[in-house]
């Protein structure tokens, strides 16, 4: 992003207020985060905020035209601007098309489900009442008897044990999984974890440790995805104590800078069954569905 990167944030925040959004990659954040992966373009098309990321595979658009409704136009030049630039490679699209915006587009776009993201109401989650949370308050409780942890905010100082942590969480998870494809991408998630924590401040994270010990043993940060929608955006936790992801969800959704949300959204499973399996037992009132879109001319 370069030495415009406060001028870009200012831009993409201005054009993400014209409506509320439910899914984790309308935010600034995701896009400084991936950085280091993709170069990111701003172009404004029909009046409209066309986010370009490119790689050496080619250019995609990261979100759908940003405004109050997507322009049929504006997305019809995005891809042939696409079209032009990847010169018939088949990458061109728009990602991170929610359910609500596909009657928007032209004709001749297609869609493609990509996966859901889990939405869960965070009195839910701080209550852990009735029988359907029964396993995850017994983890809670278990924790909280077995360990005297303290629950803080992050501060900067702390990076280097936190990713100390996710260096011994990762390769915990490697020693377990075995998919190349997995692998790669706790490799690559080392570095989305390090700047989230380097630049937490400026990018309006919330971020949390618990230490047991005096040790860190688990990290969470989130952002505001809009005023009653918290994105909880990075969670790891010592392996070996048991309980400990429940308690640090539990006390993150408990937590008073977190007063205004009535949602939690914590992203996909990653196409990750384990993950998918964990996500849903936490009971989401809502699986919200994420479409990659291409287009063909009719």
């Amino acid at each position: 992003m370069g030495t415009d990167v406060g001028q870009h944030k200012a831009l993409v925040q201005k054009y993400l207020r014209e409506q509320p959004f439910l899914l984790s990659a309308y935010s600034f954040v995701p896009l400084f985060l991936w950085q280091d992966f993709f170069r990111f373009y701003f172009e404004i098309i029909d009046g409209q905020l066309c986010i370009f990321a490119e790689n050496e595979i080619g250019s995609f658009l990261s979100l759908p035209p940003l405004g109050r409704e997507i322009s049929p136009g504006a997305a019809r030049e995005c891809f042939r601007r696409m079209a032009q630039r990847n010169a018939g490679s088949g990458v061109s699209r728009i990602e991170n098309v929610d359910f609500r915006q596909r009657a928007a587009f032209p004709d001749g776009a297609a869609f493609y489900l990509r996966g859901y993201e889990f939405l869960y109401y965070k009195k839910d989650i701080i209550g852990l009442k009735g029988n359907a949370y029964k396993s995850k308050r017994f983890d809670y409780n278990h924790f909280i008897k077995i360990y005297d942890a303290a629950y803080l905010p992050f501060c900067e100082s702390m990076a280097d044990e936190c990713l100390k942590l996710y260096d011994q969480w990762q390769e915990g998870r490697k020693r377990k999984y075995a998919d190349d494809v997995y692998r790669h991408m706790l490799s690559e998630n080392r570095r989305i974890h390090e700047l989230a924590m380097r630049h937490a401040v400026w990018l309006d994270l919330v971020g949390r440790v618990v230490l047991v010990g005096g040790e860190i043993k688990a990290y969470t940060f989130g952002y505001w995805i809009h005023d009653g929608i918290f994105c909880v955006l990075l969670e790891v936790s010592d392996l070996e104590c048991k309980g400990l992801p429940v308690f640090i969800f539990h006390e993150f959704c408990a937590d008073e800078e977190l007063a205004g949300a009535r949602f939690i959204n914590t992203m996909d499973d990653f196409e990750m069954t384990e993950l998918k399996r964990a996500k849903a037992l936490f009971r989401p009132v809502l699986q919200l569905p994420v479409y990659t879109v291409t287009f063909s001319e009719p």
